[in-house]
């Protein structure tokens, strides 16, 4: 009897192990930095988002709904904000009943742009993290950090 409860917690465990590693990630991000000026530089995320799949803005309001899509960037005497990070995509904007409030969803192949001073010539690359929620017309995945290092284009 010991040896059929421990076979059969050895099944369950592979078994959602095995459903786990193929359950696809339906968000891939991909980064990029442009120099556009003497000491500016355009760094744009870009979310591949599966058809079905949808992230979230990072204007929404209230916080009972989903997580929005944050950006986070490490703290560098050597670099200035310029501005929000800009959104650009597929974007779809109305009430949701799963969240029972007006949100900012986007689909497809879409496009996080921040534009950065640089006041160190010598700064090779710009930490980031973003943070952002998936979900599609059944169901959530849980939030996700994606941590990246944006090298600078010289």
């Amino acid at each position: 009897m010991k040896f059929i409860t421990t076979a059969l917690v050895g099944l369950s465990l592979f078994s959602f192990s095995a459903a786990r590693a193929q359950m696809a990630e339906p968000v891939r991000w991909s980064h990029s930095s442009e120099k556009i000026s003497a000491d500016e530089y355009k760094i744009t995320f870009t979310a591949q988002i599966d058809a079905g799949w949808f992230v979230y803005s990072q204007f929404l309001d209230g916080t009972n709904g989903p997580v929005k899509t944050s950006f986070a960037y490490d703290v560098n005497p050597g670099v200035e904000l310029k501005g929000n990070t800009q959104e650009v995509g597929q974007k779809e904007e109305g009430y949701d009943p799963n969240f029972n409030m007006h949100i900012v969803k986007y689909k497809g192949l879409t496009q996080f742009i921040q534009h950065v001073k640089v006041k160190n010539p010598d700064l090779e690359a710009l930490k980031a993290q973003v943070t952002y929620m998936t979900c599609n017309e059944f169901t959530c995945m849980p939030p996700r950090d994606v941590p990246f290092s944006v090298q600078l284009s010289k």
